[in-house]
């Protein structure tokens, strides 16, 4: 099961929660690593924070991280750590966060519930976190503890339910109840007439994302959405294959792990049947840039992609990255969606510059300014930001990657596209 399959099942996704997209605009062990780095000065800044001048000084603003680092979605996360580091390192290299240096206290809770509350705990009352990054399947475990703490949960897990429907979790991208309508929207835009959908039969999240995705493509105007269940590990899917092409579906996606969108794009071109495949940017993995059938496919970004080097927010990130945590860019697990934990820091950075959390070191000052921030796109880095106090934010606004000629494309330029307007 691929990245973004972990997450959905951990998010416990119901397609009449999905279908809302249709109507608005290395793991360390159990415990504290904390990360507080000093780094020369010179880089540019990223976002829309103003970067200051000289060495930053004072108490550090201190970000608690909340990750499931281990346990069985671990592979979910190898790039979490190595990225929020460099963005550590990068924020103090420019003069840290509003004249103050940054520290992140990383926590392990190895996909345990209690374990988790615990650790949040400790982050709030004895390291003083103003704020928490959300990397936690379990982060419903102390979701009603930070609230009441007056923390904010600022980004990460675009996944997670709380992300879109608890006022205190701050997302910095599209967030996962959307996505449903993003793909149809996608697939009207690419040309798609009739949107058809395979999805896995062991687990009923599979299902639930799949009926979403049928319920987007009426909604969007597409005539006869296909919708099979295949198994999860088959010889092959040209019976599926064969089914879908007599449906006339001229366009496809897959609910299931990457290995199952392989095989079977395998199996439908062994059949001369080729439609326009449409996935979500967890599901695409770098071995698919080698594969002839996956040219063209359209993939739903949550922030602008990583792959889109013609942005100099991106290429200031990957500079960073490589400076500070040499190798992560080159590894497994880099691709398109690991722009979300850099746009994270950035949120908090952005936050906390408006809110002066420098002068007062407070989660109420840095609440004020997230309140603050109206349409704040993270220098490019994510759609359109804004907060409402006492409202969930649900983030229907995405970006477009594509795969041509065995390399990410962004497509449509680099801006994003929201609700069905995009369509």
């Amino acid at each position: 099961m691929n990245r973004f399959w972990r997450r959905l099942v951990a998010a416990g996704i119901a397609p009449s929660i999905v279908v809302l997209g249709l109507t608005g605009c290395g793991s360390s062990s159990k415990g504290s690593i904390s990360t507080t780095t000093a780094a020369p000065s010179g880089t540019t800044a990223q976002s829309g924070t103003t970067a200051v001048s000289g060495a930053p000084t004072g108490a550090p603003l201190v970000v608690g991280l909340e990750c499931s680092c281990s346990g069985p979605y671990a592979s979910a996360f190898t790039t979490q750590q190595p990225i929020i580091n460099a963005w550590v390192a990068y924020e103090n290299a420019k003069g840290g966060v509003d004249g103050r240096p940054v520290k992140v206290d990383f926590m392990d809770d190895g996909t345990n519930p209690g374990t988790s509350l615990a650790q949040v705990t400790k982050l709030v009352q004895d390291d003083h976190a103003i704020a928490i990054m959300d990397a936690s399947f379990v982060d419903s475990a102390w979701s009603t503890f930070v609230q009441q703490h007056g923390v904010p949960v600022i980004g990460n897990l675009l996944s997670s339910a709380l992300m879109y429907s608890n006022s205190d979790f701050f997302p910095e991208g599209q967030t996962i109840d959307t996505v449903s309508g993003a793909v149809a929207a996608g697939a009207k835009k690419e040309g798609v007439t009739s949107l058809g959908v395979v999805y896995c039969t062991a687990d009923a999240v599979c299902a639930s994302f799949g009926k979403a995705i049928q319920q987007a493509a009426v909604a969007a105007g597409l005539k006869g959405p296909f919708a099979l269940k295949i198994p999860d590990a088959a010889p092959n899917y040209t019976a599926s294959c064969i089914a879908a092409k007599q449906g006339g579906a001229d366009g496809m996606f897959v609910a299931g792990a990457s290995t199952q969108w392989e095989a079977f794009v395998a199996s439908c071109s062994a059949q001369s049947y080729t439609p326009k495949y449409i996935a979500e940017s967890g599901a695409v993995v770098n071995g698919m840039l080698n594969i002839p059938a996956f040219n063209g496919l359209l993939t739903i970004q949550n922030n602008l992609p990583a792959e889109d080097t013609s942005s100099p927010a991106i290429q200031t990130m990957i500079d960073a990255v490589n400076k500070y945590s040499p190798g992560t860019v080159s590894s497994p697990g880099w691709g398109p969606f690991s722009t979300s934990e850099w746009a994270a820091g950035l949120l908090f950075a952005d936050a906390a510059q408006a809110g002066h959390v420098g002068s007062n070191p407070t989660s109420a000052a840095l609440l004020t300014g997230l309140y603050s921030l109206k349409g704040d796109t993270l220098g490019g880095l994510a759609p359109p930001l804004t907060f409402k106090q006492g409202q969930p934010t649900s983030v229907n606004c995405w970006f477009y990657l594509s795969i041509k000629n065995g390399q990410y494309t962004p497509l449509y330029g680099n801006g994003s596209f929201c609700g069905s307007s995009s369509s």
